[in-house]
């Protein structure tokens, strides 16, 4: 009836509401974690756990640049790995540990970069990263401070398709904001 379908459209108004509250709590806690930091070392790290935990992702990299030139700084892997810092930082034109292509289009560009499946898109299957090591779901995140891109977010799923969905990049996009604060205040603490 009528009075029936009015009552369950209600219930799914209310439960969208209810998570789109808590994925906002969320968000912000998360946002909180890493504004609290000034080491530069732990906003990396807690930066990457997040990526982890709210991207649904199995690998984060954050890349970040320094002259010119963007460096492998922090990865994170959900394979057993823990997050480690790189020390000294790898040239992203000598790491094997993300796709070169991927990262250097969301840095030209200062554009999210969202792909289904990296292995079908034309552009990017050529990258080595790509042809080794068949990574599906894959974004790229530009950091961004004072209108200049200070680093790179990358986050990757090997097994699935369309992980990264619109609301996770989202949620992945407002943590990047709260990181390039953080980043820039942690530089300057150094």
């Amino acid at each position: 009836t009528v009075r029936d379908f009015a009552s369950v459209s209600g219930t799914n108004e209310s439960q969208e509401m209810g998570q789109r509250l808590l994925d906002t709590t969320t968000v912000l806690k998360a946002a909180q974690t890493i504004s609290g930091e000034i080491v530069l070392d732990r906003v990396l790290i807690k930066l990457l756990r997040l990526a982890l935990e709210h991207a649904g992702a199995q690998k984060a990299i954050m890349l970040l640049a320094q002259d010119q030139t963007l460096y492998v700084e922090a990865i994170a892997s959900v394979d057993g790995g823990s997050t480690r810092r790189l020390a000294p930082p790898v040239a992203l034109e000598e790491s094997e540990d993300v796709p070169q292509s991927i990262v250097q289009f969301v840095a030209r560009t200062r554009q999210a970069l969202v792909l289904a499946d990296a292995t079908k898109e034309d552009v990017f299957t050529q990258d080595v990263y790509v042809k080794d090591f068949q990574p599906l779901s894959v974004m790229g995140l530009p950091i961004v401070s004072r209108n200049e891109v200070i680093g790179v977010l990358y986050v990757e799923h090997r097994w699935l398709t369309g992980v990264f969905t619109a609301q996770r990049v989202e949620v992945l996009s407002l943590l990047a904001s709260q990181a390039a604060i953080s980043i820039e205040n942690a530089r300057l603490y150094a």
